[in-house]
């Protein structure tokens, strides 16, 4: 399961979108497997003026070992400095 956190915002209110992949493997060759999860939201909206959603996705089941490097990559429709990051927390269940 994943969770976002925006950081920052845009005076501009623009409306946002960005494809979030995950993947797995050493940095530099690492193997995606979820692809092109959307994330959307406008930057002016939300109880602190951010705005996204989802907010966190559904448990997603793919089993990953233990010890093994997890990497996600996004893509975003912002091109302008006064946006931030956003972190994604990933949630694992032990099995």
């Amino acid at each position: 399961m994943l969770a976002f956190d925006l950081q920052g915002q845009d005076n501009a209110n623009a409306d946002y979108s960005a494809l979030i992949d995950i993947a797995t493997g050493a940095s530099g060759s690492e193997k995606v497997i979820y692809p092109n999860l959307l994330f959307t939201g406008n930057m002016a909206t939300g109880p602190w003026g951010v705005g996204f959603s989802p907010a966190f996705t559904e448990f997603i089941p793919i089993a990953i070992p233990s010890g093994t490097r997890i990497a996600i990559r996004a893509q975003s429709n912002l091109n302008t400095a006064t946006v931030r990051v956003f972190g994604v927390m990933v949630y694992g269940v032990r099995m």
